[in-house]
């Protein structure tokens, strides 16, 4: 295991290079006396001395003049490592050469037009009210970026983008046209070549949520996988290698009042090959969140962790209480458990800065977790409250394992 220390702050979302010698971290700063104007940095350091690689200033932001998007993740290494993809809030994506670290391009999210149905409308993001989380993701082994975009007003759009050229090659908001379901922003995932989108989908015709494949190339649907869920679960997926399909479940679901069911585990659709779907995680662990595979395939890794959930701490609001975290690496070949890591730092935070309802004393987070592209690194890293901790026990520490 090596540490990773930012030279000052918290970051808000990281990132692992392909190789797993870098990580990447993206922070915020507040020039002015006003959280309207942002200023993000993204600081990378070497993982085996610690010592800064490279840093990026991202231009000044000023959110009361801007289209405000949720995006999601908001940093990721593309390309085998050739670009960083860093969302910077309130509406725009820079694509970063990582060696020289200077912007490669960039791209004004509020100002992409729509294709909803069979035409183009020119409609803009921007003139969408009520918009809900943006989903990003990019290839590992090509220059190839998926952005999917799901709201409560029944838009739902899906574009593709070339990160070389630094502009949008295809608007996939019509392929669901005609079809009795919809892309319902559960879900987004591109895989490592770039020839396939996994989508999050629900299905008017009682079978729920689905995971489609779309050809990035055709347009066209390629297989699907029914999920049965009849009740609105949200999911999350992402490739393992360009065959296989990881689904998850997220730490909230959209009736987040309550607290997410237990015994969750993730599946591995194995589409390329028998089509199989095997489940990971064992008894009395939650295996849903933080996980992902390899860009070959040949590996799997998720977050196992011992939790609990306590309906009447902080006065009736409810608190998740981790006992034990961990992550385990699987080999899809034997699926054996082939790594499994010590028991990681839990994070206690006091409350987060908004608070909408009821009352609260602290919170347990478990850290999430990033595998580099080639399987042979996993980070660590804990988001916290904002304004971050001043409690002198590594609240910004990130931690990467080296894997066998």
């Amino acid at each position: 295991m090596n540490t990773v220390v930012p030279a000052k702050g918290q970051p808000y979302d990281v990132a692992i290079s392909t190789d797993g010698t870098q990580v990447a971290m993206l922070s915020r700063e507040f020039p002015k006396p006003s959280i309207e104007v942002t200023s993000d940095m993204i600081e990378v350091r070497d993982v085996q001395s610690g010592r800064e690689a490279g840093v990026v200033a991202l231009p000044t932001m000023n959110w009361e003049k801007r289209t405000q998007f949720y995006m999601s993740p908001t940093l990721k290494y593309c390309d085998g490592g050739k670009y960083l993809l860093a969302f910077n809030g309130p509406d725009t994506l820079y694509v970063i050469d990582a060696r020289s670290f200077q912007i490669h391009a960039s791209i004004l999210v509020s100002e992409l037009r729509l294709r909803l149905g069979n035409e183009t409308t020119g409609l803009r993001f921007a003139d969408i009210p009520m918009l809900s989380e943006v989903a990003m993701d990019c290839s590992a082994g090509s220059a190839v970026a998926a952005l999917g975009v799901w709201a409560d007003m029944g838009v739902a759009s899906l574009k593709l983008f070339d990160l070389d050229k630094g502009s949008e090659t295809a608007d996939l908001g019509g392929i669901f046209q005609g079809r009795n379901e919809r892309y319902t922003g559960d879900g987004m995932a591109i895989s490592p070549d770039g020839s396939k989108l996994a989508l999050g989908a629900w299905r008017f015709n009682g079978e729920g949520s689905v995971v489609e494949l779309v050809d990035t190339r055709t347009r066209g649907f390629l297989k699907t996988l029914v999920l049965e869920d009849k009740t609105r679960e949200e999911h999350q997926l992402t490739f393992a290698g360009d065959g296989a399909v990881v689904a998850g479940a997220s730490e909230r679901q959209p009736n987040w009042f309550k607290p997410a069911p237990h015994g969750r585990t993730i599946r591995v659709w194995d589409f390329g090959g028998n089509g199989t779907v095997r489940t990971l995680g064992w008894p009395g662990t939650e295996t849903y969140r933080s996980f992902g595979g390899s860009a070959s395939g040949e590996v799997v890794f998720g977050y196992t962790g011992v939790e609990s959930y306590c309906d009447s701490c902080n006065g009736g609001s409810g608190e998740l209480k981790i006992g034990d975290a961990r992550f385990t690496v699987w080999d899809r070949a034997s699926w054996r458990a082939v790594a499994r890591s010590p028991k990681l730092r839990v994070a206690s935070h006091s409350c987060p800065w908004i608070q909408i309802m009821g009352s609260c004393t602290e919170f347990e987070l478990a850290p999430e977790l990033r595998m580099s592209a080639n399987g042979k690194a996993i980070l660590a890293f804990w988001p916290g409250s904002f304004p971050p901790p001043d409690d002198g026990q590594g609240a910004a520490e990130l931690q990467v394992f080296r894997l066998p």
